[in-house]
């Protein structure tokens, strides 16, 4: 299942590319199409703001709704018409066929009566989304809705304009569009518009025309509407009317369907966009694709390949220039140059040498792959010499004979010369590069070795010239990869079997520690006994600590001991370690300088492990130090750096070095003269790295230095 998966991932990563690059490439060309018609792109763009009042759909309906307020503030029986008209209608719908139904309603779309009939059940049909009121100062006649009336009405809009025009118009409405008698005018989101422009970007001249530009006294279509009064005023949100259809709602939901539209649009630009990031993103694995279509290709000879390409760009100057399948040869002529490119990027080395030519410098090459390396590289620059040579001999001899007989084919033979010794030029260039690009890999595999990388592998082609020496490297870093590890098992078992016989040790120890201990309590015991007893006592105890000491090593070197971190003042543990070891300090007979700094020193670390590494430091100062003399105990703060140094003159002759002191169960004094297991300093550098500190050991004659250093962090005291 993962082989199948393996093998169709290259597969799924170029079908990402593929359908990322036409699902941009079509949505491109679909927004240059949207974006190329004005009223496409201004309803989109007014849809994305969501300011339907800008659509062109809005400013036509406000426009048709004007028409026939005017219409019908200016015919005398208006209302009688349109009823007997709407009779007339449902008479002879109630008596005639579906038949004629198609019929009656293609005459009806072109009956003015019939507009008006369906303008009338639109503007009535908006309910609170519309107020509209007309009046004929002539006649006197009003024609207005419910909602034009009352406190919040047209009337108390009419009465309470403000200096500069604007209406204080009611709660929840910002539209109104109206015409005072005389002129046009509309206000919308508080400001004045002017809709006279030329230019004007909502556009009702479009629609509205005849009443701004011509003289409708003289028209027999056009109503006469001088000193008539006409408003309009639209609600800001259109609500939906549950009892008929409201145009403004409607067109709310489409301005919506194409915000909605757009989103998707977007979302799938970016599905596209994605799938492209991803394909380049995973360009190896696409490569790896590219690669089995370009096997296909890469069988085709390069002059073939090169007349196609020639061919196919003719056609599509032809088929653009004639305007006749252009876009179908460009389509063509786009994935076959995505193959030559594929072919390129995918057959580096055989994209120009699968040709004749190639042939033969493939003969050489295999002529050439039998000598050392050093005699290979000087045979291939002598023959290229002696190729050139060759070459612009005869190219000299075909351009004398064209002069002399002034002939063109010469000269193209010629030029031919000319063309393959650059070709021969270019293939020794490609590959001298090649061979200085895989010399420089292979110097850097080799510092990576050096630096410890054992996993990663140098991978050059089998036909590069430095392959065999990377053939050869990777042996030897795989062999070095398994000696290590090796090494590290052999180190595992060595952590594991310390661990395991200690806590095999502890069980019988304290069962020795209790019996001695009962003894010693015994009364009536000879004197010899209980020299024995105590000799006992002290011998148990020492292996018992000896365990305890093996038992933590075991757990710091193996990364299996738990730390518990927190901040704590390193002046103030050094002080108190040395008051605990007060009395044997004294009992020492050695003098301590001590310079720790009184106000606190504040790090992150264990503070019980670090009490053991000082406690460890001190007691090995105070068993290996020489009588009478001095040890130091110093804290300094450099920087953000605490460090603790401990420094004593030793009591035997230190021929050691600095690492070999710190390895396990070594011991400075070789007479082994005092007590002690050697485990101390090994603790005290495990417990010291695992605290987040360094521990340094420097030896300079019979002066023994340790060196502690903490990062300090800055606070109050815990």
């Amino acid at each position: 299942m993962d082989i199948k998966s393996k093998k169709s991932r290259p597969f799924l990563v170029w079908f990402s590319f593929f359908m990322g690059l036409n699902i941009v490439l079509s949505m491109l060309i679909l927004g240059c199409i949207v974006l190329s018609d004005k009223r496409s792109r201004d309803d989109l763009i007014a849809a994305l703001r969501s300011d339907v009042k800008n659509m062109y759909e809005f400013k036509r309906r406000i426009a048709y709704w004007f028409d026939y307020l005017a219409w019908h503030i200016t015919t005398e029986n208006a209302d009688e018409l349109l009823n007997e008209r709407m009779n007339e209608i449902d008479k002879i719908r109630e008596g005639e066929h579906t038949n004629y139904y198609s019929k009656l309603d293609k005459w009806i779309e072109f009956s003015k009566l019939d507009k008006w009939i369906e303008l009338r059940q639109q503007i009535e049909n908006e309910g609170e989304n519309l107020i509209f009121y007309a009046k004929n100062t002539k006649t006197g006649k009003v024609y207005t809705n419910e909602n034009a009336v009352g406190e919040h009405g047209v009337l108390r809009i009419l009465q309470e304009a403000s200096q500069d025009g604007l209406f204080d118009l009611p709660d929840e409405y910002d539209y109104c569009f109206y015409y005072d008698g005389a002129r046009f005018a509309l206000q919308k989101d508080g400001r004045m518009v002017d809709i006279y422009r030329r230019n004007d970007e909502y556009g009702y001249r479009q629609y509205l025309g005849r009443y701004m530009e011509q003289d409708w006294r003289n028209s027999e279509t056009t109503p006469d509407i001088s000193g008539c009064i006409i408003y309009l005023v639209v609600r800001d949100e259109f609500k939906e009317n549950p009892y008929a259809y409201s145009v403004l709602y409607s067109l709310s939901i489409d301005a919506n369907a194409k915000r909605i539209g757009f989103i998707i649009a977007v979302f799938v630009f970016i599905i596209g966009a994605g799938l492209l990031i991803l394909s380049i993103i995973k360009r190896k694995q696409k490569q790896e694709f590219d690669k089995k279509l370009a096997l296909i290709s890469g069988k085709v000879w390069f002059e073939i390949k090169g007349f196609i390409s020639l061919i196919l760009i003719i056609f599509i100057f032809v088929s653009f220039y004639e305007r006749e399948y252009g876009y179908f040869f460009a389509a063509i002529g786009f994935w076959w140059y995505y193959i030559m490119l594929v072919d390129i990027l995918a057959n580096r080395k055989k994209f120009l040498s699968n040709n004749s030519i190639a042939w033969l410098i493939g003969k050489y090459h295999a002529f050439e792959r039998k000598k050392p390396f050093q005699k290979a590289m000087l045979l291939r620059i002598y023959v290229l010499i002696a190729a050139l040579a060759v070459l612009v001999f005869f190219a000299f001899i075909f351009m004398y004979m064209g002069h002399v007989e002034r002939n063109g084919l010469p000269s193209f033979f010629a030029f031919l010369c000319f063309v393959i010794a650059a070709y021969l030029v270019y293939r020794y260039v490609r590959r001298y590069s090649s061979t200085v690009s895989d010399i420089g890999r292979l110097c850097d595999h080799i510092k990576a070795v050096k630096e410890g990388d054992m996993e990663t592998k140098l991978n050059l082609d089998e036909n590069a010239d430095m392959y065999p020496a990377a053939q050869n490297l990777n042996s030897i870093q795989q062999g070095i990869s398994i000696a290590l590890e090796q090494q590290l098992k052999s180190e595992r078992m060595k952590v594991d079997l310390v661990t395991n016989v200690s806590h095999d040790l502890k069980t019988p120890l304290t069962s020795i520690i209790s019996y001695v201990d009962l003894l010693s309590k015994e009364d009536d015991l000879p004197g010899h006994v209980k020299d024995y007893i105590g000799v006992l006592v002290q011998k148990s105890q020492q292996l018992k600590s000896l365990i305890n000491d093996l038992f933590d090593l075991s757990k710091a070197t193996s990364n299996n001991i738990e730390v518990q971190n927190e901040k704590l003042s390193l002046s103030k543990l050094m002080q108190q370690v040395l008051a605990d070891l007060e009395e044997n300090i004294l009992a020492s007979g050695l003098e301590f300088k001590v310079s720790i700094p009184q106000e606190p020193v504040y790090i992150i670390s264990d503070g019980a492990k670090l009490h053991r590494v000082f406690e460890n430091i001190i007691t090995n100062a105070l068993k290996y130090s020489l009588a009478g003399t001095r040890v130091y105990v110093q804290l300094n703060v450099e920087g953000n750096k605490a460090i603790a140094t401990i420094k004593n003159i030793a009591n035997y002759e230190m021929d050691f070095d600095e690492e070999t002191i710190l390895q396990r169960f070594t011991r400075g004094d070789k007479a082994r003269t005092t007590e002690g297991s050697g485990l101390g300093l090994a603790i005290a550098r495990h417990f010291t790295a695992i605290c987040g500190g360094e521990f340094r050991v420097k030896i300079d004659g019979d002066l023994f230095k340790v060196e502690m250093c903490f990062g300090v962090h800055a606070g109050t005291e815990r």
